[in-house]
């Protein structure tokens, strides 16, 4: 898996600006976060989209504002031999966040109503019972596994007439139906409740979304739901507005605030005393930092990508211009 895993990351290398198209106010579509790049950052609103497994996706908002104070706050630690305590709780609260979880997919696409209307049949018709009789049909050994692979296939015609039949046909159409309405409507509520989020971002400005490029898995069940995986959620927001693929590579495990190392310590037999931390909020956030830190500058915080590759001192040159404009700043808020 680890091979697997580092195959799948891309090279981090200084993209010239030039070479990068910008996104404009009334564009739409799926890119690479490298490719593109803005000419006025404030003429946008920004969010992050990281993916999970219980949650789907969790999404949040991200301003500029909030981009100078993690910036600043790079500056800061970067500094630093050592942590510092300095006052700035002030700032440390994350805003709202939107939580996608597979289970109001699977309940409002309605294949829980399907599969619950397979297992009353299973449960309650001799039809049912004799298909759900073949289908547990324990197995101890290699002989058993043939023998009950042979019964099965005998009785290919009666399982092919049970989940065949016209009506759990005509229930198979429906869900595909309510699935593809669902899902559309699912993400523009999401993008809504990202641009009305916050008092700081404006409704009227068009949305730029950062997703993680690892993406979700698909197939199996989770915590007693469906698993919906793919890339049918980030091409779902690319009719609407603008979605960049962001690497999202060490986003889970660096601190937004201080950029150092997360360590998440379990206690034994003390669960009173562990925190809570909310992960998936945190990894949203930091996928926004770095996706529009790749727009504006070209290049991602040092903390989220190889230091050979990138140094502290060459993003900092590169940002400075940013994070001293206060003025010009302020007036794109």
């Amino acid at each position: 898996m680890a091979i697997r895993s580092k195959s799948k990351l891309h090279n981090v290398k200084d993209v010239p600006q030039y070479s990068r198209s910008p996104i404009e106010k009334c564009g739409k579509g799926v890119t690479k976060v490298e490719d593109r790049t803005v000419v006025n950052p404030g003429d946008f609103n920004y969010a992050g989209t990281d993916n999970g497994l219980v949650n789907m996706t969790a999404s949040i908002p991200m301003s500029l504002q909030r981009m100078q104070f993690h910036l600043k706050l790079f500056n800061y630690y970067t500094a630093l031999s050592k942590d510092s305590n300095e006052d700035k709780e002030s700032f440390l609260h994350l805003p709202s966040v939107t939580n996608t979880k597979a289970s109001d997919v699977d309940v409002g696409c309605g294949y829980f109503r399907q599969r619950k209307y397979l297992e009353r049949r299973k449960k309650y018709t001799d039809e049912g019972k004799k298909v759900q009789e073949s289908e547990s049909a324990p197995v101890a050994s290699i002989d058993m596994a043939i023998r009950n692979f042979r019964a099965k296939y005998d009785q290919r015609r009666s399982l092919r007439d049970f989940y065949n039949s016209p009506k759990i046909i005509n229930k198979k159409r429906h869900v595909e139906i309510q699935q593809h309405r669902y899902r559309h409507h699912l993400c523009r509520r999401e993008r809504l409740e990202l641009k009305h989020s916050e008092n700081k971002l404006s409704s009227k400005k068009p949305l730029i979304l950062f997703i993680g490029d690892r993406g979700t898995g698909t197939g199996s069940r989770i915590k007693g739901f469906r698993k919906y995986g793919g890339k049918w959620k980030q091409n779902i927001n690319g009719e609407a507005v603008n979605v960049c693929i962001t690497n999202e590579c060490n986003t889970s495990q660096t601190c937004i605030f201080c950029f150092s190392p997360l360590t998440n310590p379990r206690i034994p037999g003390k669960k009173e005393e562990v925190t809570n931390k909310p992960r998936d909020a945190l990894s949203a956030l930091a996928i926004a930092l770095v996706g529009l830190s790749s727009v504006m500058f070209g290049a991602a915080p040092p903390p989220f990508y190889n230091l050979s590759q990138i140094t502290a001192e060459h993003y900092t040159t590169i940002k400075s211009d940013f994070c001293t404009r206060r003025d010009d700043l302020a007036a794109t808020l």
